[in-house]
């Protein structure tokens, strides 16, 4: 099997189980996550939000076929779903009594879903202080991430009857090693 014919296996996959799944888009939009992993650095995660399923889809397997011809080695798809509402106090509530790395689900910090990120981005770069007993949130590892990844160019300036958006993700993960080893095995 070829890359092309995988992520597009992987596209029906993705259709069946988000299609008809209630609380699937954001004000209307669906939103999508690529991470993106290169031989020997960090994880790039880029986000995309499309009005249709099929065209975010599209666009996040074109994006990772690119980056697949450019020597990435694994991509994950993340989809979000399952949108919950909160003012940040509440939020940080939750987060309070989680335990260190355990949270797992994204944030979006504005409207225009600029600033959204997936839970793992908010452990691995120190973004959450777990264990804190007021503020769990890290504003300037925020801050300074969102502006490294070219998300915002202003630092965010939050406070605690700020809205935010929580939500889960619907992941796939696709390993070209694996996909390779599959085929020459295949086709010897």
């Amino acid at each position: 099997m070829d890359v092309r014919g995988a992520l597009n296996r992987m596209e029906r996959q993705i259709v069946d189980a988000l299609i008809n799944k209630e609380n699937a888009r954001y004000k209307t939009k669906w939103l999508g996550f690529l991470s993106m992993r290169y031989q020997n650095t960090q994880v790039k995660v880029s986000n995309f939000h499309f009005l249709s399923l099929s065209s975010l889809i599209n666009e996040m397997k074109k994006t990772a076929f690119y980056a697949f011809e450019q020597g990435a080695l694994v991509s994950k798809f993340d989809i979000a779903c399952d949108y919950q509402e909160l003012s940040l106090i509440n939020w940080n509530q939750q987060i309070l009594h989680t335990k260190e790395e355990h949270y797992q689900r994204g944030i979006l910090f504005d409207r225009k879903e600029q600033t959204a990120l997936l839970g793992q981005e908010l452990n691995h770069q120190k973004i959450l202080q777990y264990g804190q007993k007021e503020i769990c949130l890290h504003l300037e590892n925020l801050n300074r991430y969102l502006i490294q990844t070219g998300k915002i160019v202003q630092p965010l300036h939050l406070g605690g009857e700020t809205l935010v958006t929580t939500f889960d993700t619907y992941s796939w993960l696709y390993d070209i090693r694996d996909i390779s080893a599959s085929f020459n095995q295949e086709n010897p």
